[in-house]
């Protein structure tokens, strides 16, 4: 080989790595539908690729039923609809048993736990541990459980804490064979987010983590969105970075795909970084031209 096909080689690799990366990242995003938002779009199919796992928040003033009866819309569209479980507003251990039966009986599979912000607790689970040791979710066959992941910290626990739950959801998951990941809380500082994944590791954490990204919106918007959710640092880098880039008057996180792309395509199975999650707070229209404009570029 002479020395100009071996350099080109070289280079190529590393190219053709990141693509295979920022392609897998992108065909496998997962991405939030409110039930509203479900239930006005008709037609999703014209968004989002069939086979899309579309997670269904749990609005605070609004009713779980809502987020439980958006399911099987999805499914009759063809996507993998992924329900939030908010543990601090389920008022007893027979409304967990109705709220997974009724969603198993739709076809539903997989849950995203998350403790909610309740306070107190209306019932029995002030923690999303204490909805995993009712073993109610393997008796309804749910077979893959996402849990909140906060690279930022959480303003209702300290790293400890965060640790040790961490620990007893791995647990978890190994004991009963359920798929476990986590679904981390919207950034814009992937700095942050590489210190944590990190520190997981350095730890002996080995849940896939995917990455919760906002998708194309208003600068204001998101700096809202980023102070009543707790990522005010990110949101502070945020608006120090003039050079973000815009989409059609909106801030898009082009650069931190790209970015986690390249670190998948470096580190391969070495990160616990696996998938993209999009919250689209600039409304689904946008996110899903945003991803397709992506996946085009690429």
């Amino acid at each position: 080989m002479t020395m100009a096909s071996s350099s080109s080689a070289q280079n190529n690799g590393p190219a053709k790595d990141y693509a295979a990366a920022l392609n897998t990242m992108l065909q496998h995003a997962s991405l939030e539908a409110t039930p509203g938002q479900i239930a006005k779009t008709k037609e999703l199919g014209a968004l989002l690729p069939r086979g899309t796992s579309v997670y269904i928040p749990y609005l605070p003033g609004t009713n779980l039923a809502d987020t439980i009866a958006a399911a099987p819309a999805l499914i009759a569209q063809g996507f993998h609809p992924v329900p939030h479980i908010p543990a601090r507003t389920l008022t007893s251990e027979a409304e967990l048993d109705d709220s997974l039966g009724r969603l198993a009986s739709d076809g539903v599979d997989t849950v995203l736990l998350i403790a909610g912000d309740t306070t107190p607790p209306a019932g029995p689970f002030p923690s999303t541990l204490e909805i995993l040791e009712t073993g109610l979710l393997e008796r309804h066959g749910i077979k893959r459980v996402a849990v909140a992941g906060h690279p930022e910290g959480h303003p209702n626990a300290d790293r400890t804490e965060l640790d040790r739950a961490m620990r007893a959801k791995s647990d978890y998951a190994q004991r009963t064979g359920i798929e476990m990941w986590l679904v981390t809380q919207f950034i814009f500082d992937t700095a942050a987010l590489l210190t944590w994944e990190k520190s997981l590791r350095d730890k002996g954490f080995d849940l896939p983590i995917r990455v919760g990204l906002p998708g194309p919106a208003k600068l204001r918007t998101l700096l809202n969105y980023a102070m009543q959710c707790g990522v005010s640092a990110s949101a502070r880098m945020l608006a120090k970075r003039p050079s973000s880039m815009r989409l059609l008057g909106r801030w898009a996180p082009d650069d931190m795909v790209e970015a986690l792309a390249r670190l998948k395509a470096e580190q391969g199975d070495k990160t616990l970084i696996q998938n993209l999650h999009i919250y689209p707070f600039g409304g689904l229209t946008h996110a899903s031209n945003w991803l397709q404009q992506l996946k085009s570029n690429k």
